[in-house]
C-alpha cells in the first residue's frame, strides 16, 4: 500500500506501469530477503507478486485467480507446502477476507468515520477468522475467545512496527536517529508481546479442548459455507442444509464425548533423550517419566499437549482408575506392562507370567534373551531415552528372537489401547 502510494505520486514513475511493477516486485522480494525469507514471508511475497502482475498487465484480473496462481507456483516449488499448517492457514485466512470482508463491513453502517475505521478492522479480523477457524480447531483443538480484542491491539501495533522497521532501514546510516527509533520500536514490540501474554494468561482466553477430526472439519466448513450462503442470499434450502449440518456436527461431538468417556490409552512419547509415558482414562491422565519434562513447559507444550488435547485428556491425576503398579510392572486394565528403566536387580522375581508390552528405557543393561527365558512379551517398545547404538542392538535381538518391536525414536510415538475388565 505504501509503495503503491509513493510510486503513483512520483512524476517520473506514475506514467510507466512497467517500471512501477518492477519496482514494486523488487521491493517486495528485497524486504522478503532482508527479513530472512521464512516460509510465511515467501508465501506473502509470491501472492503479492502475482497480484501486482494481475493488476498491471491484465485488465480483468481476479483476486481468486491471483491466489490460485500463487498457490500453484509455491506448490510447484515445494509440493509439501500443501501439508504445511502455515500455508493452509494463510490461504484460508486471505480467502475468508476476500469472500466475506466486504459483506461483513456493509452489514453495519456507522455515522462517525473513526467508528467505521474500527469496524473495518473488526470485519477483516472476523472474515479471516471465519476462513481459518475450522482448520485451527482441527490442528490445535482450541478456539481463541478473545481474538477480536487481541487483534484490535496487535494489528495496529504490528503495522506501526512494520513501517517503523522499514524506516529504520532507511535511517540506519544516521546512528542517533536509528538508535532512537530502534528504542521506540523495541518498546512497542515488548508492549505488544506483553499484551498478548496478558490476555493468553486469562482463564477464559481459550476454549479447549475441542474435538476435531477430518470429517468434523469438513462438516464445519460445509456448515460455514451454507450459513454464509443463507445470510447473503436468504435461500431456505441453504437454511435447512445449515440446520442439518449443525445437527451432524453436534452428533459427531456427542459421539466423541461418549468415546472419550470409555477411552483407555497408553502413549509412549517421542521426546529425544527422555522417558515420557501417559496413561489416559476418560479425560484424566497420569504421567510417568523424567521430572525434567514436568519442569520444562516448552517440552510439554510441544511434545505432550497435542496428544492430550486431541484425546480431550485435560485433568492430570496422581492415581488413575484401572492402573495398578507393582515395582516395575504396571497393570493397565487388560494390559500388563513391564517398564525396565534403571535397574535389572530382581528381574527373575519381577517378571510377569503374561506380558503384553515390555518398555525398555534409559539404556538399561539387559539382554532380551534373558527376558524371553522368563516371559515372552507380545510387543517390545524401545523408547526415545535410549541411545542409537542401544536401540540398534535391541532391534537385532528382537529380529533374532522373532519379537514384535517398536522403536519410538524411529517410528514415532506408540499409542496402544486397553480394554476394560
Amino acid at each position: 500500500v505504501v509503495l503503491s502510494w509513493l510510486f503513483n505520486r512520483t512524476p517520473v514513475l506514475k506514467k510507466s506501469k512497467h517500471v512501477k511493477a518492477i519496482l514494486l516486485m523488487g521491493s517486495l522480494w528485497l524486504f522478503a530477503l532482508l527479513t530472512g525469507g521464512s516460509a510465511s514471508v515467501l508465501r506473502s511475497a509470491v501472492m503479492f507478486t502475482v497480484i501486482v502482475l494481475g493488476k498491471y498487465y491484465f485488465k480483468q484480473s481476479s483476486i481468486y485467480n491471483s491466489l490460485a496462481a500463487s498457490a500453484f507456483i509455491l506448490l510447484c516449488y515445494n509440493p509439501y507446502f500443501l501439508w504445511d499448517v502455515g500455508f493452509q492457514l494463510s490461504y484460508l485466512a486471505v480467502l475468508g477476507i476476500v469472500l466475506l470482508q466486504k459483506h461483513i463491513y456493509r452489514s453495519w453502517y456507522f455515522r462517525y468515520s473513526w467508528l467505521r475505521k474500527i469496524w473495518e478492522m473488526v470485519s477483516v479480523t472476523l472474515a479471516a477468522q471465519m476462513g481459518a477457524f475450522p482448520i485451527c480447531i482441527y490442528y490445535f483443538h482450541q478456539f481463541p475467545n478473545l481474538f477480536l480484542i487481541t487483534n484490535m491491539l496487535a494489528v495496529p501495533l504490528s503495522t506501526i512496527i512494520l513501517f517503523g522497521e522499514i524506516l529504520l532501514l532507511m535511517l540506519a546510516w544516521i546512528p542517533p536517529l536509528a538508535k532512537a527509533l530502534g528504542f521506540v520500536l523495541g518498546f512497542l514490540i515488548e508492549m505488544m508481546n506483553n499484551a498478548i501474554l496478558f490476555f493468553d494468561g486469562l482463564s477464559f482466553a481459550v476454549w479447549e479442548p475441542i474435538f476435531a477430526s477430518v470429517i468434523s472439519t469438513w462438516v464445519l466448513y460445509a456448515l460455514l459455507i451454507s450459513s454464509c450462503s443463507y445470510w447473503l442470499q436468504k435461500n431456505r434450502k441453504t437454511l435447512w442444509a445449515s440446520i442439518g449440518l449443525l445437527l451432524c456436527f453436534v452428533g459427531l461431538q456427542l459421539q466423541n464425548h461418549i468415546e472419550v468417556k470409555s477411552q483407555r490409552t497408553m502413549v509412549v512419547y517421542n521426546v529425544s533423550g527422555k522417558q515420557a509415558i501417559d496413561f489416559i482414562t476418560s479425560d484424566q491422565y497420569l504421567f510417568v517419566g523424567d521430572s525434567s519434562i514436568k519442569k520444562d513447559a516448552s517440552l510439554q507444550q510441544f511434545h505432550l499437549k497435542p496428544a492430550r488435547t486431541s484425546m480431550l485428556a485435560s485433568m492430570e491425576v496422581d492415581t488413575l482408575k484401572g492402573l495398578i503398579r507393582s515395582h516395575m510392572v504396571w497393570q493397565f486394565y487388560d494390559k500388563t506392562i513391564w517398564l525396565i528403566a534403571d535397574s535389572t536387580a530382581g528381574i527373575n522375581y519381577l517378571a510377569p507370567p503374561q506380558l503384553d508390552v515390555l518398555i525398555l528405557s534409559k539404556n538399561v543393561p539387559i539382554f532380551l534373551s534373558d527376558i524371553v527365558s522368563l516371559t515372552r512379551p507380545k510387543l517390545v517398545v524401545i523408547d526415545a531415552s535410549n541411545s542409537l547404538w542401544k536401540t540398534a542392538q535391541w532391534k537385532k535381538e528382537c529380529e533374532t528372537l522373532n519379537l514384535r518391536f517398536h522403536s519410538v525414536s524411529e517410528s514415532g510415538a506408540l499409542v496402544t489401547k486397553a480394554l476394560s475388565y
